[in-house]
């Protein structure tokens, strides 16, 4: 029922997820791939599979990734809960925080390859602003499996997250500027988020992103994105794009409120753009880069030239000799 499986379905066999043949073909497979390492993903027998332990077990996993992985992550990532045949990762800070962090992984099964998706990003830039914050834990209840979804929670417009962007994306004096210098202001939260998204005061100048927009087509017609924590910003910077750390709860989002404590990326000094904790210090650094036509400062460019491992469009290849390696068929 989704946008992307029809768009998937005409490259490829496509098969619905969690179905009879979905679990068959896992039963089958020696190598299952993918970007997500949740345990329905790794194993859609989850719950009940103890009479195909053994059949599950020889199975290789290999983990893309859905973004680059600056926080540290091994409470849940670690080889005691996933054990993973092949770990993806895009800058050699992040592999070495990875074999050398709490996940205890062999350094052979982390890869340096970057992420598959880099290699079809592009630039088609066209005077819009992006607010795309991700999700907090602590603003969700329980997970409902049978929904496939995280269940609303009272109290969300009292919190800081809302406080913050309603004021950011309904700023006057944003707006105002925006309107003059001729950028569309957007808002494209984590999925997660949306299920709040009609609590947001809508001003109707700000496009409030459809959840099938393409995360791909909104960094390439975006100029400049305005995030908290998303590692999705990578991709951003991949471009060579400004970026603004709304990090208005940083303390709180750090020590309980998300899944992630602190890694090894630190945002004042390893970032690539201005970090920002009030809504107003977020609206006059969105204006300053608007007034200079969104142009990546030099400091931040120096440090995207530095973090990233590869700067091509080869991933896809360098992942795929992985697998097969891993595979004994190279």
């Amino acid at each position: 029922n989704t946008a992307d499986f029809e768009r998937i379905s005409k490259i490829g066999k496509c098969v619905d997820a969690m179905s009879f043949k979905h679990k068959m073909l896992h039963l089958l497979c020696d190598v299952n791939i993918s970007s997500g390492a949740n345990p329905v993903t790794m194993n859609p027998f989850d719950g009940y599979s103890d009479a195909l332990r053994d059949i599950l077990l020889e199975k290789k996993f290999i983990f893309l990734q859905h973004g680059l992985l600056e926080k540290d992550g091994s409470s849940w990532l670690n080889r005691y809960k996933k054990d993973v045949t092949g770990f993806v990762t895009t800058a050699a800070r992040e592999r070495d925080a990875i074999v050398y962090g709490k996940y205890y992984y062999d350094p052979s099964t982390i890869w340096l390859t970057g992420l598959p998706r880099y290699d079809r990003l592009y630039h088609a830039e066209s005077k819009k602003i992006t607010i795309m914050p991700t999700w907090r834990r602590h603003l969700v209840g329980n997970y409902d499996a049978k929904a496939g979804g995280w269940q609303p929670k009272e109290g969300f417009e009292e919190s800081a997250y809302f406080k913050f962007y309603d004021g950011l994306l309904n700023s006057p004096r944003l707006l105002e500027a925006l309107d003059e210098y001729g950028y569309t202001l957007q808002f494209f939260p984590h999925p997660i988020i949306r299920v709040y998204l009609d609590k947001f005061h809508h001003d109707k100048r700000v496009h409030f992103l459809p959840t099938e927009t393409l995360y791909r087509e909104v960094y390439a017609t975006s100029e400049l994105l305005a995030t908290d924590y998303s590692s999705a910003v990578f991709d951003f910077s991949y471009l060579r794009k400004p970026i603004i750390y709304c990090q208005f709860d940083r303390e709180d989002f750090f020590t309980g409120g998300h899944t992630m404590t602190k890694g090894y990326f630190d945002y004042e000094d390893d970032g690539f753009g201005e970090v920002v904790f009030e809504v107003e210090d977020a609206v006059d650094t969105i204006i300053d880069y608007v007034k200079n036509g969104c142009t990546l400062k030099d400091k931040y460019r120096e440090r995207i030239e530095k973090f990233y491992a590869y700067h091509d469009s080869n991933n896809c290849q360098r992942v795929v000799e992985k697998i097969l390696e891993a595979c004994g068929e190279s």
